[in-house]
């Protein structure tokens, strides 16, 4: 009833007030503080992060549209095994730099809803390649299975939206 309530709201306003004392650590963290005064890191780490992500995108896409036939079919499988290297380092790249990038104000950024629904994008395009290779391992067509080509498809839709929610998050308070 009442009290149960009560003592859920008590638990996460604790949780709440847990979060934004170790965002407010992270802020305070030495290199975490020397990149958001600096007039050079700053635009670094910003700019290997669009680094990063070309090199993730591009690769995903490369193979992704393969996959769906749209863009050289032929050798798809090739496609896909020459892409995944490529998108994993991507991938390390924009997740160094972004996490380096919400540091400097991770208690503004535990805030803003475009930040968390990157995540979830993040998260949810993570989730799809990861099936994409189980299934991909099952596979021994010459075509992609339609299964395959969904997957890339929702693939170029999670990703492409990523970076969208990732360029809202300047613009939400």
């Amino acid at each position: 009833g009442r009290g149960d309530r009560r003592a859920l709201r008590r638990h996460e306003l604790h949780g709440k007030v847990m979060l934004m004392a170790l965002a407010q650590a992270i802020e305070a963290w030495e290199p975490v503080s020397a990149i958001r005064v600096s007039r050079t890191w700053y635009p670094i780490v910003s700019a290997l992060h669009i680094v990063g992500l070309g090199i993730l995108i591009g690769a995903i896409l490369t193979a992704d549209l393969r996959v769906l036939g749209v863009w050289k079919p032929e050798g798809w499988r090739d496609a896909v095994a020459a892409a995944t290297p490529v998108s994993a380092f991507g991938l390390l790249v924009t997740l160094v730099t972004g996490t380096l990038l919400i540091a400097v104000r991770a208690s503004h950024y535990l805030q803003n809803t475009m930040l968390l629904l990157k995540f979830g994008l993040i998260g949810l395009g993570l989730l799809n390649v990861a099936v994409f290779h189980h299934w991909l391992r099952r596979s021994s067509n010459e075509r992609p299975a339609l299964r395959l080509r969904l997957a890339a498809f929702v693939s170029v839709v999670v990703w492409i939206g990523t970076i969208f929610a990732g360029r809202w998050i300047a613009f939400v308070a």
